[in-house]
Formats: C-alpha cells, structure tokens, sequence
C-alpha cells in the first residue's frame, strides 16, 4: 500500500492517518489461509465496520472545505473540480458527495454554533460504521420523499426510527420498512404541487460510444397525460416505424405494416417521440435561438456519405449517386460536406464555399453550425445540390433544382453528387 507523502499541519491527525494507513498495510501483508470460516466472517464484519465509518470522516471534511472555501488555495476554482481532480474521481461522484455533505454532515451556524445534521440519526449510524451506502440511499430516499404536510418534529422522529431500524436490517428489508412508516405517516397518498415540483425532472446523459444517449426522467401527472396521449397514436404497431419505406404517422397503420413492425414497446415509444419532435421542429413555432430560426442541419463526411450510398451508376466520365441521407419526412435542413472522408469542411452555413472555379466564395451571413450530433443550427432554407465539378453547392430548400444534364435533383434530403468520379 502506498501512502501520500504529502503531511498534514496538525499533529494528531496526521499521527491518526500514520496509524491507520501502517494498520492497513500491515492487515495487507497478513496471510488468512489458515483461519476458520467463521473467523473469516469476523474478520469481514470488522472491515465492513471501518469501511463504513470512513465516507462520513470523508463528509465532514466536504462540508468544512465548503464553509471556507476560498479560490486562492487551489488551482481549481469550485470544490467540486477540487474534489474531481484531488481524489480522482468523476465530477459527478463530487457532486454526489457535495449532496450528501448536506444531509450527513455537521453545519456551522451564523454564530459559529456547530450544528447536527439535517439526518442526525443516519449521520450518527454512519460514522459508526453499522449502516452502509446502501442503507444511506434508503433512509435519504425516505426523508426526500416525504410530503410538505409531514411537519419537522414528525420528520425527525421517523428518521430517526428508521435509522435505528438501519442499524439490524439489510437494506432490502429496511426498504420494506420505509414503505410501510411512509403508508402511515400519508396514508391517503396526498402530496402537494409544490411536492410534485419538487421532483420533476430530466436528465439527458452523454453520449456512449455508440452515439446513444441515456435519460432520466421524472414526470408530473400532466407531462406523463400529454406523454399518453402521444403513446397512444404514434407508438402502436405500424406507426412512425422507420424500417418503413412509407411511415405512417398521421394515417392510420394498415394490419399489414402493423405484422411486419418487429419494434419492441420501447422502441415504438422512443419513435414516438422522436417523430412529435421533428413536427415540432419543421412547424417552425420554436422561434429563434441566439438571434437563429431552431433547426437541426445533419452534416456528413464522405466515409458517411458512401456508406449510405443505396443505388450507384458508373459511367467513363459521370457517377450519379442517389443518397437517402434520412428516410424520415424532410424537417431537416441538409448540407453535405463529402470534400473530406473523416472530418466535416465548411459548407454554405457561415462558411466560404468553393465556386465553379474552385475559388472561395463569402456565405449568405448564416452562422457556422455543428453536425447533428444533438446541435442546433440556423433556418437558411438551403439545400445542396451539385456544380459543375461534382461539389455541393447550396439550392433552395423545399424546391427541385437541375444539374448541368437537365436531370432533376431531388429535394428533401435526397442528394445526387453528378460529375467525375471522386479519387480517394
């Protein structure tokens, strides 16, 4: 085991770290083969022991770094990052740690009175070792959950018997006790507006590897009405499926799309919302963002460009590539930046684009804007269609253009590339 050589101001603490890291390296280095089962639980339950105590020393510290913080003593500018970065841990482990400071660990008042916890019976069990993070996860769930009419003096008293409830039961079975004082403090299940407020939410998390994104969600009884609703005619069978070459979104599914859907209910569901979105977005009523119409612009490289080729025709001088960029109904505004198999150039959106002699050409004073990897961009109503060397220059959206064969380019988010083949 290896210990920080970094010591500390205060005699005594830094004697009671010396003596609990030795303690540990030692227990570290003895061998357990030859000890009964039973000694080896005993031996468990007194690390659990000590294992459990030690996130509450840790909770007190959070608070008190809090209370004095000041910017001059790191580098970092809020404890959260100092949190982050010293422990090396996740912000949002910080974070979680910073809200658990506030139910568990002691306050300093205005006078400088040092306060209980706002949980002073789980505090206490905490610090004693005898609960858990798990048991810690139920008795916080418990006392946020109760509603504004339960009043301070009932509230405590049920933290505290729960708490010492805590102290013999497993975390499962002190759910089970949660449930059953929570049915006797609000027995008709009254809670307020201000309750239901106080628990809504959303979280959008980040993005995986894969580019899915996974989100939370806390619903007031309206939200999950309008959410019903929407279920209700987009998410059944055969309805916004996108493995359909026709979707059917505001007609009715035939029983035919309805036995080829293979979506499971939450696949249907995320569908659902994603088709209520995109009306929303082409209705146009978003209004502006930052001075810009709320669009979403989709941005490709020509690796991406390639691999959603459907139908190619090669000729001696000509290729003509039918691309379907989005098999849904035209909302979005495209551009296309194939000059590049990895990397995105700029395209008419804010940027120079190149003319028919390849020289650089000043943008109609659109903003430059990101890729629809969860962006939003400008509304310039423009689409890209082809010059005369086979680059994509932009046409007015939602209108048929020709290229220089008299063919017609498709709009809607269709893109033909016409003229030689490109070399990669």
């Amino acid at each position: 085991m290896s210990s920080s050589s970094v010591t500390v101001a205060d005699p005594g603490v830094e004697a009671a770290l010396c003596a609990l890291e030795a303690g540990l390296a030692r227990l570290c280095e003895v061998r357990t083969d030859a000890l009964s089962n039973p000694d080896r639980l005993v031996v468990m339950q007194r690390l659990e022991t000590v294992v459990r105590a030690l996130p509450g020393v840790g909770l007190e510290l959070v608070a008190q770094m809090r209370e004095q913080w000041s910017n001059d003593d790191f580098a970092t500018h809020s404890v959260i990052d100092t949190l982050a970065d010293g422990l090396r841990i996740s912000p949002a482990e910080a974070r979680a740690r910073w809200r658990a400071a506030d139910d568990l660990a002691p306050r300093t008042g205005l006078d400088g009175q040092v306060l209980e916890p706002v949980m002073p019976g789980t505090a206490a069990a905490q610090r004693e070792g005898v609960i858990g993070g798990a048991h810690v996860k139920v008795l916080r769930d418990f006392v946020g959950h109760l509603p504004s009419c339960v009043d301070s003096v009932t509230r405590d008293q049920a933290e505290a018997e729960l708490a010492g409830h805590a102290r013999v039961l497993r975390p499962d079975q002190l759910r089970q006790v949660a449930d059953r004082l929570d049915a006797i403090l609000n027995p008709d299940g009254v809670f307020s507006p201000a309750d239901r407020e106080r628990r809504r939410g959303f979280i959008l998390g980040r993005q995986g590897p894969d580019l899915m994104s996974k989100c939370t969600l806390v619903a007031d009884p309206e939200l999950r009405a309008y959410l019903e609703a929407v279920f209700a005619k987009y998410a059944k069978p055969g309805a916004c499926n996108p493995e359909d070459t026709v979707r059917h979104v505001d007609d009715e599914p035939d029983p035919d799309a309805a036995e080829r859907d293979s979506r499971s209910g939450p696949q249907r569901q995320h569908d659902a919302v994603k088709a209520v979105f995109r009306a929303m977005l082409a209705s146009g009523q978003l209004g502006h963002h930052r001075g810009l119409p709320v669009s979403v612009v989709v941005s490709m490289t020509l690796r991406e460009l390639e691999s959603a080729v459907e139908h190619v025709q090669a000729a001696t001088a000509d290729i003509d590539v039918d691309v379907d960029v989005d098999q849904h109904t035209p909302t979005h505004h495209r551009h296309s930046t194939p000059a590049d198999r990895e990397q995105p150039t700029p395209d008419h959106h804010g940027q120079s684009t190149p003319d028919h002699h390849g020289q650089s050409t000043p943008d109609h004073g659109g903003q430059p804007t990101p890729d629809d990897h969860g962006q939003s961009t400008p509304d310039d109503h423009r689409q890209s269609t082809p010059d005369q060397h086979g680059q994509l220059t932009p046409a007015l959206y939602g209108h048929s253009t020709r290229d220089h064969r008299g063919q017609p380019t498709p709009a809607y988010g269709e893109l033909r590339v016409s003229g030689p083949p490109v070399v990669t």
